[in-house]
């Protein structure tokens, strides 16, 4: 062997190398929001959406279940940002929560009572749950929260 301490050098070098790493400032992820989550259940069926996004004034997730594709839309008529509260859902009311189905036939059932609470808003999120009768008599209620605001 030639150089026998370069055998030492590179342990060192490696030795350096995995301090220097492992010393590295870690990203602060206590402030992030959680990951977003919209869940609801109809008729005793539960679903968690793959995706979820708030907009002005309407909160809007989805699921594909096979070759569905599973739809809840709560829309805010006359309300915009998702003020903290608690909202009376329905036809004639301020919310009209919507369950859409993309089936065969199209078929659109649209709440006919219910309730709607936003227990947080931020200018980036909204959180909160709901709970209402559709009007082909399907109960259907969820949670969500940290989704995100467009």
């Amino acid at each position: 062997m030639k150089y026998p301490y370069l055998q030492h050098v590179r342990l060192l070098i490696v030795i350096f190398l995995s301090i220097l790493f492992m010393s590295c400032k870690k990203d602060n992820t206590s402030s992030r929001p959680g990951a977003p989550s919209f869940t609801w259940t109809i008729d005793g069926v539960n679903y968690v959406a793959d995706e979820a996004t708030a907009f002005t004034n309407d909160i809007e997730a989805r699921k594909t279940v096979g070759a569905d594709v599973k739809h809840v839309e709560i829309a805010l008529h006359s309300v915009n940002d998702f003020p903290i509260g608690t909202y009376t859902i329905g036809v004639a009311a301020d919310i009209i929560g919507c369950w859409e189905e993309s089936d065969p036939s199209g078929t659109k059932h649209f709440s006919t009572t219910g309730t709607l609470h936003i227990t947080s808003s931020t200018a980036d999120e909204v959180n909160g749950d709901f709970t209402v009768t559709l009007n082909n008599g399907s109960a259907m209620s969820g949670n969500f929260s940290h989704i995100p605001l467009e």
